[in-house]
């Protein structure tokens, strides 16, 4: 992070080619995503399997499995979303983002935090193993290897999404005309549709792991 902070110092500021600005917002909103999806399947995912012999404690517990389970994805949550929230003002004010794309910036993250959290702690909750105290050998399981390919799916879709309305509002700084209001709808319909079944899909899982381990 300090690397990429220092040399975001190099990019130049005065750029007047609209695509050029369009193009350096959307590699900094995709290096934002990258690092919470590291963060995510490297902390996050192994986190219930370190619980190891202790889940089974904590299943004869006052305290619900799923309490846990829930606990695990706010710590997670409000944690790398601070962090990448953070990460993406910091860089979009090194760049000199335009308001529209800090703001694109600073609500696709907060979208993709929720979402890759989810990822990380439903898929931890239905792919654990007990067994390993090492959380990198967790984190490279045949689960983390799954959500590491649906988080890296989900963010190119998130890039996506976000691109559309950043080329059309690019063309309608260059050219002029209408406010390309109906590329914008269709993006945020898109965005809200991914990012609902990537958190309600994952977390559905683990809850439901959760419970057969309980029967």
């Amino acid at each position: 992070l300090a690397l990429y902070f220092v040399n975001l110092r190099f990019v130049p500021k005065d750029i007047e080619i609209e695509q050029w600005r369009t193009i350096i917002f959307l590699m900094n909103f995709g290096f934002c995503g990258l690092i919470l999806a590291t963060l995510a399947v490297r902390f996050v995912f192994p986190s219930y399997s370190l619980e190891g012999d202790a889940i089974w404690v904590l299943s004869s517990a006052p305290v619900s499995p799923s309490t846990l389970f829930r606990e695990k994805f706010w710590i997670a949550f409000v944690s790398f979303f601070v962090l990448t929230e953070a990460i993406a003002f910091i860089s979009g004010s090194i760049l000199d983002l335009e308001g529209l794309f800090q703001i694109l910036t600073i609500g696709g993250i907060l979208l993709m935090s929720i979402a890759l959290t989810s990822l990380a702690v439903g898929f931890g909750a239905a792919f654990p193993d007990f067994s390993e105290r090492n959380p990198s050998r967790i984190a490279s399981s045949p689960g983390g290897m799954l959500m590491i390919v649906c988080s890296l799916f989900y963010i190119g879709i998130m890039m996506v999404f976000v691109a559309v309305p950043g080329y059309r509002y690019t063309e309608y700084l260059i050219i002029g005309g209408e406010f390309p209001r109906s590329a914008v709808i269709a993006s945020v319909i898109g965005v809200c549709i991914v990012n609902t079944v990537t958190i309600v899909l994952p977390l559905w899982m683990g809850a439901r792991a959760i419970k057969l381990r309980e029967i």
